[in-house]
C-alpha cells in the first residue's frame, strides 16, 4: 500500500510539473501574441499618422497655392485698374493740354486780327 500510494504521488507530482509546464509555455505564448498585437498596433498608428501629416502637409500646399494664386489675379486686377486709371488720366491731361492750346492760338488768332 505504501509502495502504491508512493507511486500515486509521484505521478501527481508528475501530472503537476507538466501542467505547470504547459501553463508555462501557454502564458509565454499568449504574452508573446499580445506583444506582437501590440507591436502591430503601433505600425497601424504610425501608418495612420505619416499618412495624416502627408495628406496635412498636401492640404497646406493646396491652400498655399489657392492663396497664391488668388493673390495673382489680385495683383493683375490691381495692375489693370491702375493702368486704366493712368490711360484715363493722361487722356483726360491730353484733353486738357489740347484745350489750353486751342485757347492759345484762338487769342493769338484774335490778338493778329486786332492788330490788322
Amino acid at each position: 500500500k505504501v509502495r502504491l500510494h508512493q507511486e500515486h504521488q509521484e505521478t501527481m507530482k508528475k501530472f503537476a510539473i507538466r501542467a505547470e509546464e504547459r501553463y508555462r509555455r501557454e502564458k509565454v505564448l499568449a504574452l508573446k501574441k499580445h506583444e506582437e498585437a501590440a507591436k502591430l498596433k503601433i505600425k497601424q498608428k504610425e501608418t495612420a499618422m505619416r499618412a495624416a501629416t502627408k495628406k496635412h502637409k498636401n492640404d497646406i500646399k493646396e491652400k498655399l497655392a489657392k492663396v497664391h494664386k488668388s493673390q495673382t489675379l489680385l495683383l493683375e486686377q490691381t495692375k489693370q485698374e491702375n493702368e486704366a486709371i493712368l490711360a484715363n488720366s493722361l487722356k483726360s491731361q491730353k484733353l486738357q493740354s489740347d484745350n489750353v492750346i486751342r485757347k492759345v492760338l484762338q487769342r493769338a488768332k484774335q490778338d493778329r486780327n486786332r492788330l490788322l
